[in-house]
């Protein structure tokens, strides 16, 4: 998806990999803008790249103009290089100074003053916290979370190579800066954290990792990724993606739904079907 960005811009991917800032997306045909900040330009772009042209985008109004104008009628610019601390800030700037939080000027959904507190107003979160007062966990409750909290796991590369051992679920937390709700969601539905590892629970017993290890390279066994192809129906397109977790990020879905839709062989969004090959 990297190399969209040398295509469809003016920038080479050496000159805006790891560099912070605010960036825009223009119209050129109605001069409609979408801004949006970022602390590595060039791996924001190449995720638009591929949400845009797979139809996937989570705006819609975006993803619609795409689809009507198409991909030669948009420019990819940097607005304001700045520090991470004051992404937010600039980027509210931006959003207010273009108006492109309004439908007539721009794609932005909402403007980002208060973006740190995404999805709920204040009457509902005030709804929440009022129901969730007093409310305390069962003995069994807690103990699940002790547990839970207490189990040793893995951390893995997308080859399926374990990079590190963690002697707890808290000490992964701790390390990566992720909550409790994170951490169960990476063990249960085997996805990848911001596109970068997996995690896996053990039962802390190197010579047991060892020899799950030693199958792979001996060919008794295989990594647990298989090459999967996914259809678009609409487009009467194809692209070969390795791994239910891979499809899932690109498809904005949970991994167990890209599974059950190629075991049942129905389609994600009304669109996409997944054959496993």
């Amino acid at each position: 998806m990297r190399s969209y960005v040398e295509k469809y811009t003016q920038f080479k991917v050496k000159d805006v990999m790891d560099i912070s800032g605010v960036y825009v997306i223009k119209n050129i045909t109605d001069g409609k803008m979408y801004i949006g900040e970022t602390k590595n330009i060039g791996e924001r772009w190449a995720g638009h790249f591929g949400a845009l042209f797979h139809g996937i985008h989570q705006n819609n109004h975006l993803q619609r103009a795409w689809d009507k104008h198409g991909c030669t009628n948009f420019e990819f610019d940097i607005v304001e290089l700045c520090e991470e601390w004051e992404l937010r800030i600039k980027e509210n700037h931006w959003v207010l100074t273009m108006n492109t939080n309004l439908r007539e000027f721009g794609y932005n959904i909402r403007n980002t003053e208060n973006s740190v507190k995404r999805g709920m107003d204040q009457e509902t979160r005030d709804k929440v916290s009022k129901t969730s007062k007093g409310r305390k966990l069962s003995a069994s409750a807690r103990k699940k979370v002790r547990d839970f909290n207490l189990e040793p796991v893995i951390v893995l590369d997308e080859n399926n190579n374990i990079v590190e051992e963690l002697p707890s679920v808290e000490s992964l937390r701790e390390k990566y800066n992720i909550p409790v709700t994170t951490a169960s969601r990476l063990l249960k539905e085997e996805r990848k954290h911001k596109g970068k590892f997996f995690v896996k629970k053990i039962n802390y017993n190197p010579c047991k990792v060892y020899s799950y290890e030693k199958k792979i390279m001996t060919g008794k066994t295989s990594p647990k990724i298989v090459k999967l192809v996914m259809y678009d129906v609409l487009t009467n397109t194809e692209l070969e993606i390795m791994g239910y977790s891979e499809t899932a990020r690109m498809l904005n879905v949970y991994p167990s739904a890209v599974r059950k839709a190629q075991k049942d062989g129905h389609l994600i969004k009304k669109r996409y079907k997944i054959v496993k090959t």
